[in-house]
């Protein structure tokens, strides 16, 4: 296969070129890692190399799935038995996985070939990738720009076409970040659709969720009816979809209601470029036929509470975690110390060193209010006013916990406002495609990415 040819189609394209028998599944992982041998210098994206897993994977027969052939990268925070997984810590940079991950193994499943791990800031925390243990990921459009975060290396090794599609996860915008500013497309899933056991049931008290980076919408799709659907160690599920996402893809939305906002939660004015590209974008949609409307809900609580209190708990409890793991406290050299988790001991010591007695509450208490959010969820599809006047009333209860206000915000935004993000719809993203490592035009629609190149 020429050079130029693997770089035009996404996983699905390549996955049929397997099954059609006009190329091989060694072919495509050999394509692959000369690519990544090439270009990853430059970007810093795949910073754990496990060729010879993949080469036994074909070795010993692939299974029949939609991406059949395919090679894929894991991101650095999952788990695939026998193989390196360091999370971005000093700590971990020789952790050898014992086991599998089920999303892992649903991607296993799919027929893909996992030949590496992409990068991600330690513990997945900072919104750019950059962990002390591997260094910084650049980004493809400009070698001195980041990638975004967390799922930088991910979304930088897709945009660099060293592979079409890639492992990423979000729990605060770790795929809408990446995707917008490296211009690849990324879909935050609902809570929960995708597994994240066997080792827990959640991640972040539900902010985390697995799924890709992709250069095209359908592969996204595509992978979501692969991987979706719940686990033994599920604490809640998703609610079914009507139909495989893949179908969603060429069916007329009909007029859809939609509402956008260019301002922060604070009610603070954003980057008048990024501004201008929402409302671009909200009068190409009303130009389409849909009712726009700009509108975006009172938050409940202070979101930077919220998160940070939730974070910085389940980051206290991976550093204990540790400790108990090597049998020592864990130090600066072993951990880096951002400005999230400086005062991590300050933040969630409180919150680790009760977690054993209070974690049957927590998850009685998370798993209550997400079935609630759940069944919300239906009507706030529907995206009425009376939905809207009960999600607000229901918020301001007091005697209600929490985690049901942070659930039904995240599941309630998700479904009116859409967590998409395709970075080839955002001006700025790179100054022009000939400063690229591979040449890249098109988005994941196959529209041609509208590039403004910055005096």
């Amino acid at each position: 296969m020429a050079f130029k040819e693997y770089g035009d189609h996404d996983g699905m394209g390549l996955a049929r070129l397997v099954r059609t028998k006009e190329v091989s599944a060694r072919e495509l992982l050999d394509e692959a890692v000369a690519r990544t041998a090439r270009v990853d210098p430059q970007i810093n994206a795949v910073v754990v190399k496990h060729y010879d897993y993949a080469k036994r994977q074909i070795d010993n027969g692939l299974p029949d799935g939609p991406f059949t052939g395919v090679p894929f990268l894991l991101k650095d925070l999952d788990i695939l038995e026998g193989t390196r997984t360091t999370s971005g810590a000093s700590v971990y940079k020789e952790n050898v996985a014992d086991h599998t991950s089920t999303l892992a193994q649903r991607f296993l499943n799919a027929g893909l070939t996992i030949f590496g791990k992409s990068a991600t800031p330690e513990f997945g925390l900072m919104p750019t990738t950059e962990s002390r243990l591997f260094g910084p990921t650049r980004n493809p459009w400009n070698l001195a720009h980041s990638s975004g975060g967390s799922s930088g290396g991910a979304a930088a090794a897709v945009a660099a076409r060293i592979l079409p599609v890639a492992h990423a996860s979000d729990g605060g915008g770790s795929i809408r970040i990446p995707a917008s500013a490296s211009g690849v497309f990324g879909l935050k899933p609902t809570r929960a659709r995708n597994p994240l056991g066997p080792d827990r049931g959640e991640g972040w008290g539900g902010f985390s969720c697995g799924h890709v980076v992709s250069i095209s919408v359908r592969d996204s799709a595509a992978m979501l009816d692969a991987i979706h659907g719940p686990e033994t160690s599920s604490l809640y599920t998703a609610p079914p979809p009507e139909r495989p996402f893949l179908e969603e893809v060429s069916r007329a939305p009909g007029r859809l209601r939609i509402a956008f906002t260019d301002k922060s939660p604070y009610g603070d004015t954003i980057d008048p470029e990024i501004a201008a590209a929402v409302r671009e974008v909200a009068s190409l949609l009303a130009g389409l036929g849909h009712h726009v409307e700009e509108r975006a809900p009172v938050l409940a609580a202070d979101p930077a509470v919220v998160m940070s209190t939730i974070v910085g708990a389940n980051t206290a409890l991976s550093v204990r975690q540790a400790e108990a793991r090597f049998g020592r406290a864990m130090t600066e050299d072993d951990f880096h110390v951002d400005p999230l988790v400086e005062k991590v001991d300050e933040l969630g010591t409180t919150t680790a060193q009760t977690c054993s007695s209070t974690v049957n509450n927590r998850v009685f208490h998370a798993t209550r209010a997400t079935i609630a959010a759940c069944m919300l969820i239906d009507v706030v599809r529907r995206r009425d006013d009376v939905a809207l006047a009960l999600f607000e009333r229901m918020s301001r209860e007091k005697n209600l916990s929490y985690p049901l206000t942070n659930a039904m915000h995240t599941m309630y935004q998700d479904t009116l406002y859409g967590v998409s993000a395709c970075g080839c719809h955002h001006r700025g993203n790179g100054p022009d495609a000939s400063q690229r490592p591979i040449s890249h035009n098109r988005c994941g629609t196959g529209h041609r990415s509208r590039l403004t190149k910055r005096s």
